[in-house]
């Protein structure tokens, strides 16, 4: 037989309700400690196992968020990993789509009401965002925009990566660079994009003509691939930002395989700040995004609406900021 919250108060002498907040994470300072640590010792020994749809029928919550991602490359991963260490303490799980390899993202957006969750993080996800909201204008899920690319209008956490490709850019002439490139995907090649208004700004204050490589996508193999097809027809730039650590990464490969120096014939810069660009031969310089930071308020922002859903809207923007390593370094 299925042991219930009702079972475990009784065997406690305690009230239903004070189970089921310990059992949820959602306990708080309302509860002591001992308590807190009976009630789970118990459900143990009894092998209580929790039914969240019977749950989600009488509360009408599931404890789920949803995240949306436009990808789920290294950096992404990164911010699943810190988004659950985050939301678990609370009892919360995390279900993930990745949109770009969704078979039809507009129509999963416009229909993701049937999913009943209690929260959407949406990273780098704006387009999915003015879907959903377009496509449902009544429907008031709590939903935090998140990441360089984010929705100004309601919750958000952004990150201005302007500022950050401009110290970027500005490193690299400041070591030497005198036609520094930037290595982007067809995605992020246009005004508008923070890294690339941050790199034309920078080489345009310093009289120089910009200089753009553009990948099909912003992968290592793509990035790889295009740069060998470039110096297969051009001399290699002395300097190159990179729309992103996986293609910085990639371009690293590139330059390698066909003899040329990092950082003594070209520096490179990425951006994001992965764990993967410290392990490199040369470690890669590198745009940090604050990306626990991010987390941590994305999740605190959502939490808060879930409780709350009359509070203010919460808005932040953070910033990056340039980490200098031997790919770029000279001197």
């Amino acid at each position: 037989m299925r042991v219930t919250i009702k079972d475990i108060a009784s065997r406690l002498n305690l009230s239903t309700a004070t189970v089921s907040k310990v059992l949820s994470g959602r306990g708080g300072a309302f509860i002591s400690e001992a308590t807190r640590q009976k009630v789970l010792e118990t459900a143990r020994e009894m092998g209580y196992r929790p039914n969240r749809v019977a749950r989600a029928l009488v509360t009408g919550k599931t404890d789920i968020v949803s995240l949306w991602a436009e990808t789920l490359a290294p950096y992404h991963t990164e911010v699943v990993n810190l988004l659950m260490d985050q939301m678990r303490p609370h009892g919360f799980e995390l279900i993930i789509t990745d949109m770009v390899k969704h078979p039809d993202w507009r129509a999963y957006c416009e229909k993701f009401p049937q999913w009943h969750v209690d929260g959407i993080i949406a990273l780098d996800s704006p387009r999915c965002v003015r879907v959903y909201r377009e496509a449902n204008p009544l429907v008031r899920t709590p939903l935090v925009s998140m990441g360089a690319y984010y929705v100004e209008e309601g919750d958000f956490v952004g990150v201005d990566l302007y500022s950050g490709a401009m110290e970027a850019v500005q490193h690299l002439l400041q070591v030497g660079c005198r036609r520094p490139a930037y290595l982007v995907c067809e995605y992020g090649n246009h005004v508008g994009d923070a890294r690339y208004d941050g790199y034309t700004q920078v080489m345009r204050q310093a009289g120089l003509e910009p200089l753009v490589i553009v990948a099909e996508h912003s992968s290592r193999p793509s990035a790889r691939q295009r740069m060998l097809e470039y110096l297969d027809e051009h001399p290699c730039p002395d300097g190159l930002f990179c729309f992103n650590d996986e293609m910085a990464i990639g371009a690293y490969r590139a330059v390698c395989e066909r003899g040329i120096r990092v950082p003594d014939d070209v520096a490179i810069v990425g951006c994001d700040g992965i764990t993967d660009t410290e392990y490199l031969e040369r470690p890669l310089s590198t745009v940090v995004q604050p990306v626990r930071e991010m987390c941590r308020l994305g999740w605190e922002f959502l939490f808060r609406r879930m409780e709350n859903p009359s509070v203010a809207p919460q808005q932040a923007l953070l910033k990056a900021h340039l980490v200098v390593r031997d790919s770029s370094r000279r001197g």
